[in-house]
């Protein structure tokens, strides 16, 4: 008996991806399932403290987000003023922040990497669909 695949949008895949060409149709299947869909555009971020504050204001965190990566690591794995069964991350332009500052950079994708595998351990999905990072794996439904 082989093993089934995981769900297109469940736990299983949660993880950090390069985003498709074409996300409308996978946003309507994540919207249908009840998943958040939280777009964040990276255009105007250069540096980490521009990175936190973007990321901050577009993900909805608490007033008392702390602005570093403590923080930011802290925010990601609650979410408990958007309880949804899902999140969908979605990181337009992130070429930007990546080419400006490539060590904060690396730091961003450990911690949403590793809040992937938070969210997964506890049943729920976590994707993160990146626009802007050859070197991600491509996220196929």
């Amino acid at each position: 008996m082989s093993a089934k695949p995981p769900e297109p949008l469940g736990p299983g895949r949660s993880g950090v991806y390069r985003a498709p060409p074409d996300l409308q149709p996978l946003k309507q299947r994540a919207v249908q399932a009840g998943l958040a869909w939280l777009p964040v555009d990276l255009a105007p971020v250069g540096e980490k403290s521009r990175f936190l504050a973007v990321c901050a204001e577009d993900l909805g965190f608490p007033k008392t987000f702390g602005h570093n990566w403590d923080a930011f690591a802290d925010c990601l794995q609650d979410f408990s003023w958007r309880t949804a069964p899902g999140y969908v991350v979605h990181l337009r332009n992130a070429a930007v922040f990546a080419m400006a500052a490539p060590a904060e950079w690396a730091t961003a994708r450990e911690i949403l990497s590793e809040a992937a595998g938070f969210w997964a351990a506890r049943g729920k999905t976590f994707l993160v669909l990146v626009h802007g990072a050859a070197d991600l794996p491509a996220f196929e439904a």
